[in-house]
């Protein structure tokens, strides 16, 4: 993006004979874009997820922080099979919470210079080495929510976006009037995209030029 057009520099003396002042005049495109990381709606995703489902994972390590049930592990799954210990866990929620509440679910990770999150009945089987299986997520039956049984892919999806820092906000600086005008927050490329479109038609605006500030 190019700040500066007809650049234009006026020296000029002042009541101080060892002082002068320097004016600079320069144009601006009037609506300027910019790619901000939020930080904050990973956070918030996270806690909603954390809010509208029961999670169960090791209290050791990175993960440790999703798990908000109590329960003790030795009493509730017996390591034999990871489909015996999901049943178990639909046991624990259907005791816990009520039989028509939650369903149980996997909750797996690829980690790789990073984490994908996987949300199934089988765990995450992607690499013989990078794929671990990190406890059971419990997801609201009965609810048309983006963070329900009907759309374990979704939470997955949105788990993983959070957790690695994707959701970033794009806007619409007016800067005659120091104001944002347009913005949107995501972490979809295609809607990214398609944001990115309309605004650069609107407003006349690339965010292909522009860097994530962070």
């Amino acid at each position: 993006m190019t700040k500066t057009l007809n650049f234009k520099r006026k020296v000029t003396a002042t009541k101080n004979p060892n002082v002068v002042k320097v004016t600079e005049t320069y144009d601006l495109p009037r609506y300027i874009p910019q790619i901000i990381n939020d930080s904050f709606e990973c956070e918030e995703t996270v806690r909603e997820i954390m809010e509208c489902c029961k999670i169960y994972t090791s209290k050791v390590g990175d993960y440790a922080i999703l798990n908000n049930v109590d329960l003790d592990p030795n009493e509730i799954f017996t390591g034999k099979t990871l489909e015996e210990d999901r049943k178990n866990f639909q046991k624990y929620l259907n005791k816990e919470f009520g039989k028509n509440k939650y369903e149980a679910f996997v909750l797996g990770a690829y980690i790789h210079s990073g984490t994908s999150f996987s949300v199934n009945k089988v765990g995450n089987h992607v690499c013989r080495w990078d794929s671990s299986q990190l406890g059971f997520i419990g997801l609201q039956k009965g609810i048309e929510d983006v963070y329900s049984n009907k759309n374990p892919d979704k939470v997955a999806k949105a788990l993983t976006a959070a957790w690695e820092g994707e959701f970033n906000r794009y806007e619409v600086i007016d800067t005659l009037n120091d104001e944002t005008v347009e913005e949107l927050t995501t972490c979809d490329y295609n809607e990214a995209n398609k944001f990115s479109n309309e605004m650069k038609e609107k407003y006349n605006v690339d965010f292909d030029e522009c860097k994530v500030i962070y």
